[in-house]
């Protein structure tokens, strides 16, 4: 199904272009968003439903929310940001690494943000950073790059004549590998709304890299140009039945990223998804008592398991918590099961 309704070009986080994710939507107020968090953040540069999501996180902290100097904790990554080369194209990245380091090897958690959203904190930032800290994880938060034939920072439907972003990737868990001691059986990763979508491209591309990945609210092309998944890759999709920039129940078209092509709904989503890796069960629980669900597909192809948490009237916001758990926790728990053979 091919949406038709009102489009207007306006930076968001996935670069979809229908009518809820119109500057009325951005300028509605809503009592669970910071609102001068939000003139804060989208004066920063930031997307303006990666704002909302980051400026929920803060509401109700009042003063509390911001630092020494006025600003807003949420908006803020402390982390360094270091540079490297690929291919002769300076690529940025943040990193976080335990100290002290444990004595065994690391495991990598890759946690791709949404469109805009590289001058702002991935979402829960502090929380995956607690969580690298106790488990003795490197986590690592690439900044992407938009180009002027691109729609979006991170590249997606990736092909053999444009791999730029793969690239990156490749030569970021390199330099890991370099520099640390790393577990390369246990390389993961997550992220939001675009970066969710170009999880999928790790998945389809670096199957040999990545063990699992676990992200929120994005989708994926529903005949990619290439994707292999030479090795099962374990996955987790957490979404909102309400999300209107990521359809929940609508195939739906870029504006005019053509490459892209059209996208998958969710239910179909994790429909493919099981299929690809040969699932044989499935089984349905609830998640909280607000009417989520958890879908779970399992008995697949190289014991990885396809899961699909699904949010009842959950939207585009990044949710902080769900079924009374840290959502990055939740990713965590599930990513940090799977070994790559």
């Amino acid at each position: 199904m091919k949406l038709n309704h009102r489009r207007v070009f306006v930076s968001l986080s996935c670069f979809v272009f229908i009518s809820a994710c119109t500057d009325d939507a951005s300028t509605e107020d809503s009592s669970n968003i910071d609102r001068a968090c939000m003139e804060s953040c989208l004066a920063k540069g930031g997307a303006n439903d990666v704002c909302s999501s980051y400026c929920a996180q803060s509401s109700g902290k009042g003063e509390g929310g911001k630092d020494e100097n006025g600003e807003y904790d949420v908006l803020r990554s402390r982390l360094p940001t270091e540079t490297l080369d690929v291919s002769g194209e300076q690529r940025e990245y943040r990193i976080f690494v335990p100290d002290p380091l444990p004595e065994g090897p690391l495991s990598v958690l890759v946690a791709i943000h949404g469109g805009g959203g590289a001058e702002v904190a991935f979402p829960q930032e502090e929380e995956f950073v607690r969580i690298a800290q106790e488990q003795g994880v490197i986590v690592v938060f690439p900044l992407g790059a938009l180009l002027p034939e691109d729609e979006g920072e991170w590249q997606l439907n990736t092909t053999v004549d444009n791999p730029r972003d793969i690239q990156f990737m490749s030569a970021l868990l390199d330099r890991l590998a370099a520099r640390y001691r790393v577990d390369a059986a246990r390389v993961y990763g997550t992220g939001y709304s675009l970066g969710s979508m170009f999880t999928y491209e790790l998945m389809c591309q670096l199957s040999d890299r990545f063990a699992a990945v676990a992200s929120f609210a994005g989708t994926m092309p529903v005949a990619p140009a290439n994707c292999s998944t030479s090795h099962p890759v374990a996955v987790m999709h957490i979404h909102g039945t309400a999300d209107s920039t990521i359809p929940y129940r609508d195939r739906w078209d870029w504006k005019r990223w053509d490459e892209v092509g059209t996208m998958w709904d969710i239910p179909g989503l994790m429909t493919a998804l099981s299929e690809r890796f040969s699932c044989e069960d499935t089984s349905e629980t609830a998640w909280g008592n607000d009417g989520s669900m958890r879908v779970v597909y399992s008995a697949c192809e190289g014991d990885v398991r396809i899961e699909h948490i699904r949010l009842n009237e959950q939207d585009h916001e990044w949710p902080s918590r769900t079924n009374e758990q840290s959502t990055a926790d939740v990713i965590w728990s599930f990513v940090s099961e799977f070994r790559r053979d």
